[in-house]
């Protein structure tokens, strides 16, 4: 005996029609497309990258060198700052020389993830090769 043919209650809709329920909603890329916004409310780290850049490799520098400085002539240091001076300088560093380019969508590249990463995890292992010098 052949099984039952199911029962469709409404017809459906031909292929590629859009649904009343779907209509509503945009796709996320079109919300990228049509949200430029989102580069003007992050003024200063996404319209000027490389002022973020020297501002963050400026903080880090003076963090790694007040760190060096107490390593040096013994004294009061706090391990945050041994640990994210060299962090921030790499960050920084990273920042006022590659920038952030975009592709067409106006989102970073894939290559700049990856970079920044690379940066971050540089940096993070020489604040922590700088706690050891310390001794912590």
């Amino acid at each position: 005996m052949a099984a039952p043919k199911p029962i469709v209650a409404t017809r459906p809709d031909p292929p590629g029609a859009a649904r009343p329920r779907d209509a509503a909603v945009p796709s996320i890329s079109e919300v990228m497309r049509e949200d430029r916004g989102y580069w003007t409310r992050n003024n200063l780290a996404t319209r000027h990258p490389r002022v973020a850049g020297a501002l963050l490799f400026g903080i880090g520098a003076f963090l790694t060198s007040v760190t060096l400085d107490t390593l040096m002539h013994g004294g009061r240091y706090t391990t945050r700052s041994a640990a994210l001076g060299p962090f921030v300088l790499a960050v920084g560093l990273f920042l006022v020389v590659v920038g952030i380019p975009r592709d067409e969508d106006h989102r970073p590249t894939a290559g700049w993830k990856m970079g920044i990463i690379a940066a971050s995890v540089v940096g993070g292992i020489a604040g922590l090769v700088l706690l050891g010098m310390l001794g912590r």
